[in-house]
Parts: structure tokens; sequence; C-alpha cells
């Protein structure tokens, strides 16, 4: 990590979703972080395991077809790095999801919860 703390990965129609995959499994991670460059936009949001469970159902092979930003959640749920984590356990369990996003005070990323991070804390 500190040899190579960041990679990217090109998020064309097949390299965006293996990619995106490839890194989380080679990192030991469920979700993903993505972003989706364009001539004049610039998209982030998170791909889930779940996100590509379910795309996978409905769409088969196809999926492979989608680039990062066709897969990714636009709009993640997110927490402040100041709450709790039982704030952060109720909030997936009301939206019924594994992960948050989590931001500072002015919205810029800091990382992603989920909830196997909280199994390993004395609230559950």
């Amino acid at each position: 990590a500190a040899r190579k703390p960041v990679f990217t990965i090109g998020s064309g129609p097949v390299g965006g979703v293996i990619g995106s995959k490839f890194l989380a499994d080679a990192l030991g991670h469920q979700n993903v972080i993505a972003s989706d460059v364009g001539g004049t936009s610039f998209d982030v949001g998170i791909i889930s395991d779940g996100d590509l469970r379910r795309l996978l159902e409905w769409r088969g092979k196809d999926v492979l077809d989608l680039t990062a930003g066709e897969c990714m959640s636009r709009e993640p749920k997110t927490i402040t790095s100041r709450e709790f984590a039982a704030t952060a356990l109720a909030i997936m369990e009301q939206k019924k999801i594994t992960s948050l996003v989590v931001v500072d005070g002015d919205m810029k990323l800091e990382g992603i919860v989920h909830l196997h991070d909280l199994w390993g804390t004395q609230m559950m």
C-alpha cells in the first residue's frame, strides 16, 4: 500500500465492471467506490456486492457490457465520520443494506463502513 496506495481503472464497457470487482476482490473488499469519467462529466458512486448480484440476476452475462457508471449507485446512503457505530447499524437495518459511504462534514469521501466492520465491535 505504501508503494501504490491508489490504483485507477478505466471504466470502459467491460473494464469498468470487471475491473472494479477485480480490484475489490484483490483488496479483500466487498464494495468499491467507483468513478465514471465522461467527456463532460465525472460521476462517483458505489458498486456493492449486492448491486453486482442483482445485475447478474437481471441481465446475466450482458452485465459485462455495462460501464461502472451504469452499475453504481449514484446516490449511496452516507453517514458522517462523527456519527456513532450504533447509528450506522441502525441506518443499515432500516435501509436493508450492508454498507454506508463515510463522508466528512463537507461531504468529502472518507471511506466505507461495512456491516462486517461493526461485527468486531462490542455492540454486535
